[in-house]
């Protein structure tokens, strides 16, 4: 059943994830991924969107995908969750609006957040979603962006865009 545009702020669309073939577009699997905890209840995104906001990536092995009811997941290649985490606190401004970014053994998530003391950057372990490493950015708040990964004088930097943002380095050996 279709929730109206009014009837929205009171529940969390479905999470699908799909796989097409390439050469035809033949739909291969369609994955329901549970929701996380957060109910949005702004929509200055638009009529439609808000809780798909993220791109997903891949390994070539597990698609790694953000929804904007603060959930992330890993999804295998034959549309099967892996994993599956929820990211609390939720205090994200519109929506969640970073996708995850893959580095060496690790899926790196900036979760700005409008309740500046919230903000953080998450990286979990690829292949089980557990918490490798997190950042605390407490003097971030609302921002959008997706994480760029760069060398500088051969060491990986992680420039982040957001309010109140400073410079980041990625813990070494957490990889």
């Amino acid at each position: 059943m279709a929730t109206s545009v009014s009837e929205r702020q009171k529940v969390i669309p479905e999470h699908h994830v799909t796989c097409y073939r390439a050469t035809d577009g033949k739909m291969l699997w369609d994955r329901l991924v549970p929701p996380g905890p957060w109910l949005r209840t702004d929509f200055r995104s638009g009529p439609g969107g808000g809780y798909a906001a993220a791109t997903p990536t891949t390994d070539g092995k597990l698609v790694y995908c953000a929804f904007g009811s603060s959930v992330i997941a890993a999804i295998d290649t034959k549309g099967e969750i892996v994993w599956r985490k929820e990211i609390v606190p939720y205090t994200f401004d519109v929506t969640l609006g970073s996708s995850p970014v893959l580095y060496e053994n690790t899926l790196i998530l900036f979760c700005a957040m409008s309740k500046s003391a919230d903000s953080k950057v998450l990286a979990f372990a690829k292949t089980t979603g557990q918490v490798a490493w997190e950042q605390k950015l407490p003097d971030t708040s609302f921002g959008h962006s997706t994480p760029v990964i760069i060398q500088v004088n051969g060491k990986p930097q992680l420039l982040l865009l957001a309010s109140g943002m400073q410079s980041l380095a990625i813990p070494s050996g957490t990889g």
